[in-house]
């Protein structure tokens, strides 16, 4: 045989090894994890029953491992589970879900005609800023009922300097849904106000405080240290009342809610709830 048909000979073995293994290897990546199938059927999949494959950013848009393998009974998955979307049998979310149908047909059905017009469109005439502290939500310690009150809240009631979330929620209440008044409230037994007091190694929380520090610092320039308890206890809430002064002048620095208050379009308030008595007041 020539030297040249063999060498042909050659490269079409070659040619033809390589078709072969393309066509074991070169499975697409999304035929190979079952779990992300739109319509939940199961992929050809080259891979045992059951492990994790590790997925590129660029991929999926997660850098994460993700799992694949048998379909899990309905007591192994978990609470909330992001594929079907069952509860955990006895969950807190499963609470809240009953806890809803209950709203619904006590509540919500109740008043169907005012809930059906809050849900084409909002009208809110306070701009609430308040404390995450779940003992102080603020429908419930003054009465408001839906759509009354445009909400958000954080850890301690803070108006942070130059933030861009509470800049859009400002922006928003103002000059679309045309709120009349801006309520900052601080509440008793704040947690985040203590926190001034500890050396914190968290990540956030520390940087977080920095725009109530202040309030810490004129509270104690103008007291005497605390030596019982009681006294202890004043401070705090001296701390508590200064904070949400603190957070007044915070936002006024805001162009929005400046130039709304100039004209006259907008009020400022602050507040202070008293969780021991149930008491709202006007802080001065």
């Amino acid at each position: 045989m020539r030297a040249e048909n063999i060498i042909w000979l050659f490269l079409v073995l070659l040619v033809l090894l390589v078709v072969v293994i393309s066509s074991v290897q070169a499975v697409p990546i999304f035929s190979r994890v079952g779990a992300i199938d739109p319509v939940g059927s199961k992929a050809a999949c080259p891979f045992p029953e059951s492990g994790s494959i590790s997925v590129p950013i660029s991929m999926l848009g997660q850098g994460l491992v993700i799992p694949f393998g048998p379909t899990r009974s309905a007591q192994e998955k978990p609470v909330g589970d992001h594929i079907t979307g069952e509860v955990q049998h006895g969950s807190l979310v499963e609470e809240l879900l009953q806890g809803n149908l209950k709203f619904r047909d006590d509540v919500y059905n109740a008043s169907i005609e005012r809930n059906q017009e809050l849900a084409a469109g909002q009208n809110p005439g306070v701009l609430w800023i308040g404390c995450s502290d779940s003992r102080s939500d603020p429908e419930r310690i003054t009465g408001a009922g839906p759509g009354e009150l445009f909400v958000t809240r954080n850890v301690g009631n803070i108006v942070p300097n130059h933030d861009w979330s509470l800049a859009a929620v400002l922006e928003y209440s103002i000059n679309y849904l045309n709120v009349q008044e801006i309520v900052i409230c601080g509440h008793s037994d704040c947690g985040a106000i203590k926190s001034l007091d500890k050396d914190l190694h968290d990540p956030y929380i520390p940087l977080w405080l920095n725009d109530a520090r202040e309030a810490k610092t004129r509270v104690d320039s103008r007291i005497m240290v605390p030596k019982t308890p009681e006294e202890m206890k004043e401070r705090n809430h001296q701390m508590e009342l200064e904070n949400v002064r603190l957070q007044v002048e915070h936002l006024m620095t805001y162009p929005s809610v400046k130039t709304a208050v100039s004209e006259g379009r907008v009020h400022v308030s602050g507040l202070y709830y008293d969780l021991a008595t149930g008491t709202l007041s006007v802080v001065t």
